[in-house]
């Protein structure tokens, strides 16, 4: 199927996905916190507000595993598409074939620097694809100007990294508590986990909406191209798979 696909409308679909877990990850975040001040309190104010301190913790953090569950199907359709189309539209070079877009991820180790390396890729080669097929439709103006790839990537793959392990950490802190003092510290790396996988949550969001800026640009300039050649047409089921 030698055809590029419109990916603006999953773009869409991730970000709204996004928006809602960020409201979660606040949530999360101000629910430890109240849980942090519960814990300064004496015994017996811990005792009367235990009970339901923890039934807020369990639906906040069901409602955001849910909402990942979700953020992860749609983005890896999003980032799947996004690399689908540079290989239809002939880039070569690149680092891996286009179903390893959404493989890496669940690969131990590979998923570690796979997804980055394809998420440099997808930055780069659309924006060096309108750039040398735009031609003198003045496409490359249009392109994003607002971000530093490499600086903004760099940022988002560390802190996502550090927060999923910041997460384990705290994880493992509240299952191994029998102290007050230890349920404490455990809260505060919770809260650290959390904020970090806001700013992760930020970047992502950024990175999304300039990238999906020019992949709709590098979508354009390929479609004119393919106006001038002939192009054939998927049906919309077909569309949907890939």
């Amino acid at each position: 199927m030698n055809k590029v696909l419109d990916n603006s409308q999953r773009a869409k679909s991730i970000l709204i996905i996004y928006y809602i877990l960020g409201c979660g990850y606040l949530a999360l975040l101000v629910s430890t916190y109240m849980q942090y001040q519960m814990l300064q309190g004496n015994i017996f104010t811990i005792i009367a507000e235990a009970d339901s301190n923890d039934k807020r913790q369990l639906g906040i953090s069901m409602f955001n595993v849910l909402v990942i569950i979700i953020a992860i199907v749609f983005f890896i359709m999003w980032f799947r598409r996004a690399y689908h189309n540079l290989h239809k539209a002939g880039v070569k070079g690149l680092v891996t074939t286009e179903g390893w877009a959404a493989g890496a991820w669940f690969v131990p180790f590979l998923n570690f620097f796979r997804p980055y390396q394809i998420m440099q890729e997808i930055w780069s080669q659309t924006r060096n694809y309108v750039k040398s097929h735009g031609g003198d439709n003045d496409f490359d103006n249009q392109l994003s100007t607002k971000t530093n790839s490499n600086t903004i990537l760099g940022f988002w793959w560390a802190t996502w990294i550090i927060s999923g392990v910041v997460s384990n950490i705290s994880s493992q802190m509240i299952k191994n508590s029998p102290t007050l003092d230890q349920i404490k510290n455990a809260s505060l790396v919770q809260m650290l986990g959390i904020l970090l996988s806001i700013v992760s949550l930020v970047l992502i969001i950024i990175i999304i909406r300039e990238s999906q800026k020019d992949q709709n640009i590098f979508y354009n300039v390929w479609k004119n191209q393919k106006d001038n050649t002939g192009s054939f047409n998927l049906t919309d089921d077909e569309e949907i798979l890939i």
